[in-house]
């Protein structure tokens, strides 16, 4: 089946309390109708590339907060577009929502197959390749915000993984399969003794 196709079947698919459950994990970036095409979009992606969708859209919320037309500046004058960032090039060519996650997942699973023994490892090899996983090896790598709080991008995998359990709740307590509350801590609370967002 055509990858189109299965986004547009993924599209009409998509149950109306799972995407108000991906609505609701980042109101202030997503509506109801885009949040559809992001949960069509990354279903169809980690269904192409066998990566868990909860991860893929949690990778699109921390690369660009679901933004399909972000540019991030990478080290050599290259840049990484598109809702997941994926893999730093000389310039910028997007396509449409179900490439972007497709090209991300595509990336995300090269990461997952070369790191197989380490999930953590995988995951610093996505958001930074060797750089960031030799780096954290040695200890925190403090980014500064413009706001003058400090991440440590080594927790960049706890970041991927809380978002994706959070997303997962939602989805099940939508369903009425789960009815425990939501309160684990974002792991960027962990960094500069806390942080407020």
């Amino acid at each position: 089946m055509p990858l189109i196709v299965a986004w547009y079947v993924a599209l009409v698919l998509a149950s109306p309390a799972d995407v108000e459950a991906l609505r609701a994990s980042a109101p202030t970036y997503l509506t109801t109708d885009t949040a559809r095409e992001h949960l069509a979009a990354a279903r169809v992606a980690a269904f192409w590339t066998r990566t868990r969708e909860g991860l893929v859209l949690s990778v699109a919320w921390h690369e660009s907060r679901y933004q399909s037309n972000v540019v991030s500046h990478e080290p050599g004058g290259l840049v990484s577009c598109g809702v997941m960032t994926p893999e730093p090039t000389t310039r910028c060519d997007p396509g449409a929502l179900v490439i972007q996650y497709l090209r991300g997942a595509e990336h995300l699973r090269v990461w997952l197959d070369a790191e197989p023994a380490s999930e953590h490892s995988a995951l610093l090899g996505y958001a930074g390749g060797y750089r960031l996983i030799n780096a954290c090896a040695q200890g925190p790598v403090l980014l500064t915000r413009k706001d003058g709080h400090q991440d440590d991008a080594c927790l960049t995998p706890e970041v991927f993984t809380w978002r994706e359990r959070l997303i997962g709740r939602l989805i099940k307590l939508a369903h009425g399969r789960d009815r425990s509350p939501l309160q684990e801590a974002h792991p960027r609370f962990r960094v500069n003794g806390g942080g407020n967002g």
